[in-house]
């Protein structure tokens, strides 16, 4: 009886100091992971982490690894830009159009967190990114023409326009977005009552996820969308950093649906260099340079055009190298996070000829 008594007595406290002491190896190696690739170089299991996660929460702590644990989805917090850098990075854009004198259309995407901020408490410091990509296209030559992705998101808000788990927009969020383009490029778009849509998979959970391992958020849906009228065939080629090339069939990587990255089942995820071929003979070629929110707008582009060539800056390949002929496009888009504008190094060393 003597030995249980101390035993219960004990139990409380050794669970605290077990507690304490996970807390501090998660407070002190807990902002290692990449936002970007959802990499884990930290030692400790998931079961940890979403004890740890489930306990801070509860203690009203919902900011984890640059994310903020809403309600109903997680947000990859906006970040501070730097102006100078969107200058440059426009300006660097305007050479390029001033250069090839390709017809150019452009669209800076916004992240979740600047539509819903009521999943925010009171008087937390959110940046704004609306006045950053006003900026930024004020800053863009004139004769480039700007799909505004704020004021087409903000209106479709209330519906699912952004994943809950991965920091980018859906298909429905592209779509979206893709009947203002479209018409910029000078086709009409497909009307939304023309596709069927399959939820390819119903229980993605990702890179936001996998940085604070937050169960009380439903997973997200990975959907294909097929024109019922006419629904193009694609082939796409790919060509890697390490010079191997492949050729698929379509534009979806179902091998991707199996990993914690679905995303990746759009395009099959980074590469420099994609070509994208199709079955409407109309001879339009489309240059896009891009960064992997793009990826899930493209089957929406490929029913307008014959080729799309898709440059993936963050891989910071050089286009002259890439597409020696940049003549035979002749529209060119750039689609892009408003972040990835803010790199105005990577947009140089693709867009700047030797």
């Amino acid at each position: 009886m003597k030995y249980r008594l101390v035993f219960w007595c004990v139990l409380p406290v050794f669970l605290l100091m077990l507690i304490f002491c996970v807390e501090g190896i998660l407070h002190h190696h807990g902002e290692t992971k990449s936002l970007e690739t959802g990499s884990v170089v930290i030692p400790y299991t998931e079961t940890i982490q979403k004890f740890y996660t489930k306990r801070q929460v509860q203690l009203g702590n919902r900011q984890r690894n640059g994310i903020y644990i809403g309600e109903t989805a997680l947000y990859a917090l906006p970040n501070v830009l730097s102006e100078d850098a969107l200058q440059q990075t426009a300006n660097c854009i305007n050479r390029f159009y001033d250069t090839y004198q390709i017809s150019a259309c452009i669209i800076a995407v916004p992240d979740a967190a600047s539509f819903y901020t009521e999943d925010f408490p009171d008087g937390m410091p959110l940046v704004q990114q609306k006045p950053q990509i006003k900026q930024f296209y004020n800053a863009i030559d004139m004769h480039i023409r700007k799909t505004d992705a704020y004021y087409i998101l903000e209106a479709e808000a209330d519906d699912y326009i952004y994943y809950r788990t991965f920091p980018y927009w859906t298909s429905y969020g592209a779509y979206s977005v893709y009947r203002s383009a479209i018409q910029k490029l000078g086709f009409v778009p497909v009307s939304y009552d023309h596709y069927t849509i399959s939820h390819v998979k119903n229980d993605a959970r990702g890179t936001l996820y996998q940085l604070c391992q937050y169960e009380s958020v439903m997973p997200d849906l990975i959907d294909i969308y097929e024109n019922v009228d006419s629904n193009p065939t694609c082939k796409l080629t790919t060509y890697m950093l390490n010079g191997d090339c492949f050729q698929t069939d379509t534009l979806y990587d179902t091998e991707a649906l199996k990993t914690e990255d679905a995303y990746r089942f759009y395009l099959g995820g980074e590469a420099p260099l994609q070509i994208v071929t199709t079955d409407v003979k109309n001879g339009k070629r489309l240059l896009v340079i891009k960064d992997a929110w793009a990826n899930c707008m493209i089957p929406f582009l490929a029913q307008h055009y014959e080729e799309i060539c898709l440059i993936d800056v963050q891989c910071g390949k050089k286009l002259t190298t890439l597409v020696p002929d940049i003549s035979v496009y002749q529209q060119v888009l750039f689609l892009c996070h408003i972040d990835t504008y803010a790199d105005t190094e990577q947009f140089e060393q693709v867009l700047v000829a030797e």
